[in-house]
């Protein structure tokens, strides 16, 4: 089957996209998604001497081509004022999509993940979790892995680190559980389960082992308050 190029989009696009989001429950979602996907609303890198840059869909430059590697997502719409993962010298950090590109983040990692409110970093053999845009860690950079899902730290707001062998919970609100389960299991919604001692259980509001499902603190898509 050939495929099919999708047409960027235009002022008006974005202003019908903006009044679909405005009042999304009086429009239908089979609706609302044939318009999304009919457009293909992605930034494009772009390259000046093996440099690469960043246009909106639109075509304005929000980073220039000053940059060895640019992470961003196929069909994700970029505006100015994004973060993004970029690199220079061999070394990762987080910049402004501001036209100049303004690093939040210095280039000192050897990875980053894609910038959300949290998100993992990579330094001298090590994992770790920082918050953005301050760079304050969550989680220093003395985990031997945490979640890596297609860039993205958390799935259905849930992500797992592991440390000397064990394993820890994190919810996208910035609570962790200490590295001490050793198994974790979690779903599209519910109380997430770990395991202790061979026996399967939750983690409470002290961060404690409990048998007790109506206990359970953590969970997925509904962090804890």
């Amino acid at each position: 089957m050939e495929n099919k190029t999708l047409p960027k989009p235009t002022l008006a696009d974005y202003a019908k996209r903006d009044a679909y989001n405005e009042a999304y429950e009086k429009w239908s979602s089979d609706e609302y998604l044939e318009f999304m996907n009919s457009i293909d609303w992605s930034a494009e890198i772009f390259t000046v001497d093996d440099k690469h840059g960043l246009k909106t869909a639109l075509g304005e430059v929000i980073l220039p081509p000053i940059f060895e590697d640019i992470h961003v997502f196929t069909f994700i719409d970029y505006n100015k004022g994004k973060l993004v993962t970029a690199a220079v010298n061999g070394k990762y950090g987080v910049v402004k999509a501001d036209g100049v590109g303004t690093w939040i983040i210095e280039p000192n990692f050897d990875y980053i993940g894609i910038p959300n409110s949290l998100t993992h970093v990579y330094i001298n053999n090590k994992w770790g979790v920082i918050k953005l845009p301050s760079g304050e860690y969550l989680i220093p950079p003395e985990c031997d892995s945490v979640s890596r899902n297609n860039g993205f730290l958390f799935v259905n707001d849930v992500a797992i680190y592991e440390k000397d062998g064990k394993t820890g919970v994190i919810t996208s609100d910035g609570h962790f559980s200490a590295p001490e389960f050793d198994e974790v299991e979690w779903w599209d919604d519910g109380a997430v389960k770990v395991k202790l001692n061979n026996e399967w259980g939750y983690i409470d509001e002290n961060d404690q082992f409990t048998t007790h499902e109506d206990e359970a603190y953590y969970s997925c898509n509904s962090c804890p308050d």
